[in-house]
C-alpha cells in the first residue's frame, strides 16, 4: 500500500489471510451497495484498528454475503480520486488477514467487491492512521530473590494514542503475556511483587486494548530462593546428573554433637581422607544454582588438633575452599557459575566428616 496519494509507491505490501479471529475497534468512513439482479444485494463488511504503525503488520477481520460467482473481494486503497487493489481475497464469506503500511501517515482503504469488468458492487471503507514505531526501554535485576519486591525504571516516547504502556509477564505452556503493572508518564521508577523460584521472560510493552503489541522489550529474569541439601538427596535418585554422599553412607539426616552444639548433617563420610587426597561427596554435572552455603564439621572423638576442609571445583572457575578445628561449626558461602561443579573434602586425622549444605537455586531440585 501506498503512504503518498499523490504518487506511486514502491513499497512492498504483504497481506495474509486465515480464519477465525476476533473482531477489532475500527472506524468506517461509509458503506455502499448497489442492485445485481440478485436477492438479496451484496454486502461486505470488514474491521481493523483506527491506529497503527509503521511497518508493523496490522489484523483485520472480514465477512461477505450475496456475493456474486463472478465477482471478486478485494482491498483497496485509495490514491487521489482512484481506488487501487491491493490484495484479492480467495475466502469469500469470511476469515482474517493482517496488513503492513510501511509509512507514517492517514490511509484510506476500503473491501470491495468487485464485478468482472471492475463495477463494485458493495464496499466498506475505513480510515487508518499510521504512526512511527514508539521507543520503549526498562531496566531491572536480571538475578532477583523470590518473593522479593522488583524495583525497575522505564522511559518510552512516541507512544500510540489509545494505546497502554504495561510490564508484562509470559507464563504457560502457550506463553500468555499476562499484565502485572501499568504505568503512566514518559519515564519513571516502579516496584511490583516478587517472583516465585524459576526463569521468567518479562517485557515493557505498548499495546494496544486488544492486546497488538505496538513495541516492546525483553528481559529474562531467573528468581532464586533457598532450596535444601535433602532436596538434592532426592533429585539423585532420579537424574544421572547429580550424585549426592559418600559410597558407604548416601544422604540421610542424623546428628552429632561438635563442642558443645548438636550439628545436624546430611553427609557422612567416614574415616575421611587425609590432605593432599580427597573424598568427592556431591557431583553436578549441572545447576541451577548460584551459591551454596556449606555447614561442616569433625564430631567430638576426632583429635583436637585435628581440623576439616571442603572445597568447590567447577569447570570454569578457581577453585574455593575452607577449613575449620576441631570442636567447631565451619560456615561458608560459595559461588556457583552455572558449570559442572563438584565438593570435595578431606581431614588432617582419620576421622569422620560430617556435611550439610543450603543452596540458592531457581529450580527447587538444583538441576535446571
Amino acid at each position: 500500500m501506498r503512504a503518498n496519494p499523490r504518487a506511486v509507491s514502491t513499497r512492498a505490501v504483504s497481506i495474509v489471510l486465515a480464519v477465525g479471529a476476533a473482531s477489532l475497534s475500527f472506524m468506517a468512513l461509509g458503506y455502499t451497495g448497489v442492485a445485481t439482479g440478485q436477492n438479496p444485494a451484496p454486502v461486505v463488511t470488514w474491521h481493523t484498528a483506527a491506529v497503527g504503525v509503521a511497518g508493523l503488520r496490522q489484523p483485520f477481520t472480514y465477512s461477505s454475503s450475496g456475493i456474486g460467482a463472478r465477482s471478486s473481494l478485494a482491498i483497496q486503497e485509495k490514491l487521489g480520486s482512484a481506488w487501487v487493489t491491493e490484495i484479492k481475497i480467495l475466502k469469500r464469506l469470511y476469515g482474517t488477514g493482517s496488513f503492513e503500511l510501511q509509512n507514517a501517515g492517514l490511509y484510506y482503504l476500503r473491501i470491495a467487491d468487485i464485478g468482472p469488468t471492475g463495477q463494485v458492487y458493495a464496499s466498506e471503507a475505513l480510515r487508518v492512521r499510521e504512526y512511527p514505531v514508539p521507543k520503549v526501554a526498562w531496566s531491572t535485576a536480571v538475578q532477583v530473590t523470590a518473593g522479593a519486591p522488583m524495583n525497575f525504571n522505564w522511559q518510552a516516547s512516541g507512544l500510540i494514542p489509545g494505546g497502554q504502556l504495561v510490564i508484562q509477564r509470559k507464563e504457560g505452556t502457550v506463553g500468555v503475556w499476562n499484565t502485572v503493572a501499568q504505568l503512566t508518564g514518559a519515564v519513571g521508577s516502579e516496584q511490583i511483587p516478587g517472583l516465585p523460584l524459576g526463569i521468567y521472560q518479562m517485557r515493557i510493552a505498548d499495546v494496544s486494548t486488544k492486546g497488538q503489541v505496538y513495541a516492546s522489550q525483553l528481559i529474562g529474569i531467573e528468581s532464586y530462593g533457598p532450596v535444601p541439601l535433602t532436596n538434592l538427596c532426592q533429585e539423585a535418585n532420579n537424574s544421572n546428573a547429580l550424585s549426592v554422599g559418600d559410597l558407604n553412607n548416601g544422604c540421610s539426616t542424623s546428628t552429632i554433637q561438635v563442642g558443645s552444639s548438636i550439628f545436624t548433617y546430611l553427609i557422612e563420610d567416614e574415616n575421611g581422607t587425609q590432605a593432599p587426597q580427597y573424598d568427592t561427596t556431591i557431583t553436578s554435572q549441572q545447576t541451577s544454582c548460584r551459591s551454596i552455603t556449606l555447614q561442616w564439621a569433625i564430631d567430638n572423638n576426632a583429635g583436637s588438633g585435628d581440623s576439616a576442609s571442603v572445597e568447590i571445583v567447577q569447570a570454569n572457575a578457581d577453585p574455593q575452599q575452607a577449613s575449620t578445628p576441631y570442636g567447631q561449626i565451619g560456615n561458608a558461602t560459595f559461588s556457583l557459575t552455572g558449570a559442572a561443579w563438584y565438593l570435595d573434602n578431606w581431614v588432617s586425622g582419620s576421622d569422620n566428616e560430617y556435611i550439610n549444605a543450603e543452596f540458592s537455586c531457581y529450580t527447587p531440585t538444583g538441576l535446571p
